[in-house]
C-alpha cells in the first residue's frame, strides 16, 4: 500500500510567511525605486538644462570670436595693409582705422573682452578691452600674444588663464601683423557645482578636481552623459559636452553626499523600507524562535517515539497554552500506553515461563521412559554392580532435569550434565564413544538454555549410523567466543562422524520453521525444543546451521550473556 504523502504544517507556514514578507517588501522596494528614479530623472534634467545653458554661452562667446575675426578683420583693408607695409606713415594710418573699428564691435558683443592688434611682434599695438577687465589681465593677454608672433600665416586659437579669469583667443597672424579677437569665458560655479574646462586634453580649470576624479579617463570613455563615482562616500555627478570648433571639452561636476541630498519625503521611505527589513529579520526570528522550533521539537519528539518504541513524556512547551494542552494531553495518553504495555510485557513474559516450563517437562518424561526401559533390562539380567552405577549417575542427571526454575545455565555446568550423559549411556550400552570438548575458557560462565548441548549430543548417540570402517562414535563439542560489530556471541558446534543428517530433514532444520518433523528419528522433538526456546529468549539473534560434513554438523550462535547482565 502506497503511503500518502501528507503537507507539513511546518512547511506551510514558513512558506506562507515567506510569501507575505516577500510581497511586501517587493512592493516597498519597488516604491522606491520608483519614487528615487522619478527624482533622479528629475535631477538630472535640472542639471542638464543648468550645464546646456553655460554650455550655450561658452558656444556663443567663442562662436562670436570666430565670426568677428572672419568677418571683420581677417579681409579688413585696414590689416591686409598692416601685413605688407613698411611705410612708417601707413603702419599709423592702419592702425589708427583699426582701433576705430575695434572700439566700434567691442561695444556691440558683451561677451567680448577685448581686440587686440599687433605690429611686428609688439612694436606698436593697438588694443581695446571692456571695462570689466582687469589691467593685469589686458597685460597677460598682450604677453600672451607676442609669444604667438612668428612669420608664419595662420589662424588659431587659444586660452589664457589669469588669476581670476579665463579668456578664449581666437586670431590670425601674418609675417608682420596679428589681430586677436578675445571672448570671455564664463565663470559660474555654485557651492557644490564646479565646471572644469578641457583643452586639447590639458586641464585648464579645477585641476585638483579633475585629478582627484580621474575625469580626462572618464571623459575619454565615458558617453556625454551622467557618470557618477564614489570617492570617501561622497558623489560627484559629471556632465560633459566638447565644442569642437575650440576643441573645448566644458564639463559640469557637481559634488554632495548622496543622502544629505535626498527630500525628506524619500528619505522617509528609505527609512521605512529598512525598518520593514529588520520587522522581517525580527519576525522571521521570533516565528522560528517561539512558533517553529517548539513544533519541531513536538514532532521530533514524537518521531522518537514512534521509532525507538520507548515511552519518553514531552516537556519544555509550557510557554503558549496552545503547546501545553497539546503536552498535557500527550503525556496523559503515553502514562496510559505505558500501564498498558507494561501489562502486556507481564503477560507475555508469564506465558513465555508457562511455554518455557511445557518445553522443559516435555524432555523430562522422553528421558524418565529412556531410563526406566534400560533399568529393565539390567533387572532382567541381574547385573547389580553396574545398575548402582546407572542409579546415581540418572539421579545425578535428573537432579539436573528436575531444576525447573532454571531456564539458562551456564556452558560449563552443561558440559558437565553432557558429561554425565555420556557415562550413563556407557553403563547400559557396548557402543563405544569418544568426545572431544574444546569451551573458551572467558565464555565457561556464559549462559545459555538448559539442556541445549545435551540435546544435540544425545541426538548423535541415538541416530548416528557409523560405515562399516568405523566401529567408534565420535562426537565433536567445540564453544569459542565470537566478536561482532554490535556484541560478543557465543559460538557452539557438535558435529559427529555418523551418516548426517536426512536431506528432507535438513531441509526442514535449515528453513527456520520451529513445527516439529514427521520424522522422530531426526532428533525428533529435541532439536525443535532447542529451536523454540532461542526463539523466546534471543528472537531473531539466535542463529542456527544445519548441514552434512563428514556427519551431522549443527552451529548455534547466540549472544554472549552472563549472570550479571
Amino acid at each position: 500500500m502506497i503511503k500518502k504523502r501528507r503537507k507539513s504544517v511546518q512547511k506551510q507556514l514558513r512558506l506562507t510567511t515567506i510569501a507575505m514578507y516577500i510581497t511586501v517588501m517587493a512592493l516597498l522596494i519597488i516604491l522606491d525605486y520608483y519614487v528615487f528614479a522619478k527624482y533622479i530623472e528629475k535631477k538630472r534634467e535640472i542639471r542638464q538644462t543648468d550645464f546646456l545653458t553655460y554650455y550655450t554661452k561658452i558656444d556663443s562667446s567663442v562662436g562670436n570670436a570666430a565670426q568677428i575675426l572672419t568677418r571683420y578683420f581677417i579681409q579688413n583693408q585696414a590689416f591686409v595693409t598692416l601685413s605688407v607695409t613698411e611705410d612708417p606713415e601707413t603702419v599709423f594710418n592702419a592702425m589708427y582705422d583699426l582701433d576705430n573699428q575695434m572700439k566700434s564691435y567691442i561695444r556691440l558683443y558683451d561677451n567680448l573682452a577685448g581686440i587686440v592688434c599687433m605690429y611686428k611682434s609688439g612694436v606698436r599695438n593697438e588694443y581695446v578691452f571692456q571695462s570689466d577687465v582687469s589691467s593685469r589681465d589686458v597685460n597677460d593677454i598682450l604677453i600672451n600674444l607676442k609669444r604667438n608672433m612668428t612669420p608664419l600665416f595662420d589662424e588659431g586659437s587659444s586660452f589664457i588663464l589669469t588669476a581670476d579669469k579665463q579668456y578664449f583667443v581666437r586670431f590670425y597672424r601674418t609675417k608682420k601683423a596679428l589681430v586677436a579677437v578675445i571672448a570671455k569665458i564664463p565663470f559660474e560655479e555654485s557651492g557644490s557645482e564646479k565646471f572644469v574646462l578641457l583643452h586639447r586634453g590639458t586641464v585648464l580649470t579645477n585641476k585638483e578636481l579633475a585629478e582627484k576624479i580621474s575625469l580626462i579617463r572618464n571623459v575619454n570613455t565615458s558617453p556625454q552623459s551622467y557618470t557618477v563615482s564614489y570617492y570617501n562616500y561622497k558623489s560627484y555627478s559629471v556632465c560633459y559636452k566638447t565644442l569642437e570648433s575650440a576643441e573645448l571639452t566644458v564639463c559640469s561636476v557637481i559634488s554632495g553626499y548622496f543622502f544629505t541630498e535626498l527630500p525628506a519625503g524619500i528619505l522617509l521611505l528609505i527609512v521605512i523600507t529598512c525598518a520593514g527589513f529588520v520587522f522581517v529579520i525580527e519576525s522571521s526570528r521570533m516565528l522560528e524562535h517561539e512558533i517553529m522550533a517548539p513544533l519541531s521539537g513536538l514532532t521530533a519528539s514524537i518521531n522518537t517515539i514512534r521509532e525507538s518504541g520507548r515511552l519518553n513524556l514531552l516537556g519544555g512547551f509550557e510557554k503558549y497554552q496552545e503547546f501545553y494542552d497539546v503536552e498535557t494531553a500527550f503525556n496523559a495518553l503515553i502514562l496510559q500506553i505505558q500501564e498498558l504495555k507494561i501489562k502486556s510485557y507481564e503477560d507475555k513474559i508469564n506465558k513465555q515461563r508457562a511455554q518455557l516450563q511445557y518445553l522443559q517437562m516435555q524432555l523430562k518424561p522422553h528421558f524418565f521412559l529412556n531410563c526406566l526401559k534400560s533399568l529393565n533390562a539390567m533387572t532382567m539380567e541381574g547385573d547389580k554392580e553396574e545398575m548402582q552405577k546407572y542409579i546415581l549417575a540418572v539421579s545425578e542427571y535428573v537432579r539436573y532435569l528436575l531444576r525447573s526454575d532454571t531456564e539458562k545455565i551456564e556452558i560449563k555446568e552443561e558440559i558437565s550434565m553432557v558429561r554425565t550423559f555420556l557415562n550413563m549411556q556407557s553403563i547400559i550400552s557396548v557402543r563405544k564413544v569418544a568426545c572431544t570438548i574444546h569451551v573458551d575458557s572467558e565464555i565457561e560462565h556464559c549462559l545459555i538454555p538448559i539442556m541445549t548441548i545435551q540435546t544435540f549430543v544425545e541426538n548423535a548417540y541415538k541416530h548416528a549410523v557409523l560405515s562399516e570402517t568405523d566401529d567408534c562414535l565420535k562426537i565433536q563439542i567445540k564453544a569459542v567466543l565470537l566478536h561482532s560489530e554490535e556484541n560478543l556471541l557465543v559460538d557452539i558446534i557438535i558435529r559427529d562422524n555418523g551418516n548426517g543428517y536426512p536431506e528432507e530433514i535438513l531441509t526442514a532444520l535449515n528453513s527456520g520453521s520451529t513445527q516439529e518433523t514427521a520424522d522422530s528419528g531426526s532428533g525428533g522433538i529435541g532439536i525443535q525444543n532447542v529451536k523454540k526456546r532461542c526463539g523466546i529468549f534471543y528472537g531473531n539473534k539466535a542463529e542456527f546451521n544445519f548441514t552434512n560434513l563428514g556427519g551431522a554438523y549443527s552451529e548455534l550462535i547466540i549472544p554472549c550473556e552472563t549472570a550479571g547482565d
